[in-house]
């Protein structure tokens, strides 16, 4: 289940810095709003945010189940009706977009510096995930965002018990070529991948 799967991490010097964040049971990816790789205001617009703010350097991405998103922007605010339809195939999914400023590295947030084959990888996934109209372009979910400064849109796929937000984070290390696990459902599984 958390067999490695994949090279060991090696630090690209030259390469682009993402990050890896996690609360301990949902996590995200961070990565720069702009690189020569790709503008990610292009898929998540600043005008989609009540903010309107475009100051921020980086975004996290996070995909998940729809109702769960939407309705519990707390853990306090969890019922029991959210989680049974999010885990047994019941809901909708979503992504959700955080702007950021530059991230703070912890146990929590792990920094990686990945080579520009890695990263265009990455993000072909990331893109991949979101549902789109016929132009191509994302739909926001109007109105939803928990702050001024983020936003969700409908994406591609189903959450269930056996398929998480950390399920998703790990099929992208995958395609990215980097350190993950056969399977996991958790966080943990990842991130002992990146433990010194």
């Amino acid at each position: 289940m958390w067999i490695q799967i994949g090279p060991d991490y090696q630090e690209v010097p030259d390469g682009i810095t993402i990050y890896l964040q996690t609360d301990g049971i949902h996590t995200n990816f961070i990565v720069p709003v702009r690189t020569r790789i790709y503008d990610w205001s292009k898929d998540a617009r600043w005008h989609d945010l009540r903010g309107k703010d475009t100051s921020y350097s980086f975004l996290a991405l996070g995909w998940g189940d729809q109702g769960f998103f939407l309705h519990t922007p707390e853990w306090s605010d969890l019922k029991f009706s959210t989680a049974f339809d999010a885990l047994f195939y019941r809901g909708k999914s979503a992504m959700h977009v955080v702007y950021k400023q530059q991230p703070e590295e912890s146990r929590y947030c792990l920094r990686f510096r990945i080579s520009e084959k890695q990263y265009e990888n990455l993000t072909a996934y990331m893109r991949s995930s979101f549902l789109r109209d016929g132009k191509g372009r994302t739909q926001v979910i109007a109105n939803k965002g928990y702050w001024d400064y983020d936003a969700f849109y409908p994406s591609i796929g189903k959450y269930s018990l056996f398929y998480t937000c950390n399920s998703w984070i790990n099929e992208g290390l995958k395609v990215a070529g980097l350190p993950a696990c056969g399977w996991t459902p958790l966080s943990f599984g990842i991130f002992e991948k990146y433990e010194d």
